[in-house]
Formats: C-alpha cells, structure tokens, sequence
C-alpha cells in the first residue's frame, strides 16, 4: 500500500467520528495542515502494517483522539511522563488516564472508533481485536511523544489522513445487492418487535435481547445471567449479564430498559462499585436511550454504552447464521432464565409471523 494514496471522507463521516472520539465539533473540519511530524507518524503506521498489525490504524487515531481530548478539556498539551502518571491503576495492560476530574479510556475510544468505521464508513473488514491492540500500546509511546507535541489542526490532520488511508486499504461494503438478501430476523425483531407489553416484568423482554445479542457476538465467552430484576448482589453477579473467559470475568453488561438519566446514578453504583474489583473487564451499559451529559459521566469511568438504536445499527452488518443465534439467545434466556411461557409464546408469534419459525428457532 501506497500511503500517499487516500479517500475521500464526507462531512456526515467527520461528523460521526468526532462524536465517537468525543472531540469538538468541528474539530476535524477543513485541516489540512501536513508536516514532517505526520510523516514520520505515517512511516511508523507503516511498518506495524508490515507487521501484520491491522489495528494500528485505529490505534493511531485512538491515540490521537485521546490526547485531543485531555488537551481540550484541561486547555494545555501534557507530557508523555505526566498523562502517565495519571493512571489510576498502573497495573492495568490497557492505557486509562485520570485528568481534571475525568477518566479517559483507550479502550473505550478504540472501541467506539471501531463502531465508527463499521457503521459509517462501510467497513466491516476493518481488524478489531480491542484487547491485544490496546494492550500494544507501549509500543506507540514514540507516536504519543509526537502527538503530544502537535497542534489541534495537526492532529486534526494526522487523523483525517489516516482515515482516508484506512478507507483505502478496506473498501466499503458497495457491491452487495441487499434487496436480495432475505430479512435478516434479529434485526426485524429489534425494528419490529415490541420491548414491553402491558402485564410483562418491565425490563425482562429487554434483557432477554441483551443476551441474545453478546450470546452471538461474544461466542467464546461462557454467559452468566438470571431473571430480570433479580438482583446481581443477591445471585454473585456483577452485571445483569456477565461473560467469563476461563476465571476472568471478560464482560459484564447492565441492562436498563429507560432512558438513562443522571438523576437514575442509584440505580448504577451497585453495578460500578462491583466493577472496582475487575479493572480489566469490558463494561457495557445498554439501555432504551442515553441523556447526552449523563452518557459522558459513564464512558468518563472507561464504561462503554450502547442504546436499542445503536443495537439495530450495528446487527445490521450480521450475518444470517449470527442472526439466527441471536433470536435464539432471546428465546432460550425467556424459556429456561425468566420462565415466563406468555413471553415465549409472544416471541413466537411474531417469528412465525415474518419467517419460519423451524428455520430461526430450530
């Protein structure tokens, strides 16, 4: 690969990248401002290609992102040796800073970035791998060094051309004719499918789909749940749902089926004064809908959130057989976890309704 040779980014991309990254708006606007720095950044972005290292280029942005970030909200550039002793727990593989009052996690941004290229660039081919690429970073410390020492509009511009070169290297996802693929059904549950009816536990249908959703995409992980509201205290939980790799707790997931606002924080702190015990776990908040400032609050703690939009976005890229195990995670989590038959029977209903039932539930 070229690294002179680019793509083009619409305004609506930048857009979206900037709120991923947490950034200004407008932050990625019209820079252009190209210099010896972003070229020795760009060969070291090179050379991990080289090396079979994929994420090096959400790694960069990453990085770049996460100083931009501390720069804005404290209005000075910090060191390399002073962002690193702001670590709350230097023990932790993965970077995570603690700056005038707010964390910032590596992991987090890297995550978020992700679901960027995948949903609003159409790049689904774009390498992951959230843990051995934010574990790698030490290896970045000489990209951090010279970040650091950049402006806004350099970073700006550093970020911009990785973006185009990364939309480069994978392209989109442009040749497919979806009018010929058959309805997906998880996604038709998620668009379609009522949360809540009158005379059901409210939240359990809710986190019926929380399960099924990481039951498909966290397959190498073993799922720990119990009934809707039955409390993660009382059932040795930390979250409504958590997912072990081995005797590492990997993940652990909070569910809420409302619109999460500040004023709902005693409704969280059981779940992240349980999260102070796994500094390493993936923690995950999905909920109806998010008030904006108290989303931030959440990802300032190094918590990734994701609302029931952001779900049906992201399914959509699944596909058929992850779609499939999917709606049966939703099936087996009310038939053998909440035990509740009228929901059964309503989730049924509407499968057999659009798609045969045989084919999706087996």
């Amino acid at each position: 690969m070229r690294l002179g040779t680019t793509a083009k980014i619409t305004k609506a991309q930048l857009g979206a990248c900037e709120n991923a990254m947490r950034v200004t708006p407008g932050f990625l606007t019209g820079k252009n401002r190209r210099s010896p720095t972003i070229t020795k950044i760009l060969r070291l972005l090179h050379e991990k290609l080289d090396e079979d290292r994929g994420y090096a280029f959400l790694m960069t942005i990453a990085i770049a992102g996460l100083i931009q970030q501390v720069s804005q909200d404290t209005g000075k550039n910090p060191t390399l040796n002073g962002l690193l002793r702001s670590q709350p727990n230097k023990r932790s593989k993965t970077l995570t800073l603690a700056c005038a009052g707010k964390v910032y996690s590596l992991r987090t941004l890297y995550e978020r970035l992700h679901n960027f290229a995948v949903l609003d660039l159409a790049r689904p081919s774009v390498p992951y791998g959230p843990q051995q690429a934010t574990e790698s970073w030490p290896d970045f410390k000489a990209e951090m060094q010279m970040v650091l020492g950049m402006t806004p509009t350099e970073r700006a511009t550093l970020i911009l051309q990785i973006l185009s070169l990364l939309m480069k290297r994978w392209p989109p996802i442009t040749s497919v004719n979806t009018a010929s693929f058959k309805a997906r059904p998880f996604t038709t549950l998620l668009a379609k499918f009522p949360i809540s009816t009158q005379g059901e536990r409210h939240g359990a249908m809710m986190q019926a789909i929380a399960y099924g959703y990481y039951r498909a995409d966290a397959p190498n992980l073993a799922l720990e749940t119990a009934k809707s509201r039955a409390g993660g205290k009382r059932t040795q939980r930390v979250g409504d749902i958590d997912g072990y790799s081995g005797r590492a707790l990997a993940l652990s997931v909070e569910v809420k089926a409302l619109r999460l606002l500040a004023s709902h924080q005693p409704q969280m702190q059981r779940f992240l004064n349980a999260l102070a015990m796994h500094k390493n776990t993936t923690a995950v908040v999905v909920a109806s809908d998010f008030e904006a400032e108290y989303r931030r609050t959440l990802e300032s703690r190094g918590l990734s959130t994701i609302s029931l939009e952001e779900l049906q976005r992201s399914v959509k890229l699944w596909d058929m057989p992850k779609q499939i195990q999917a709606v049966r995670g939703v099936w087996y989590f009310l038939n053998r976890v909440e035990r509740k038959p009228e929901m059964q029977t309503r989730l049924e209903d509407f499968i057999a309704s659009r798609f045969s039932i045989r084919e999706v539930l087996g």
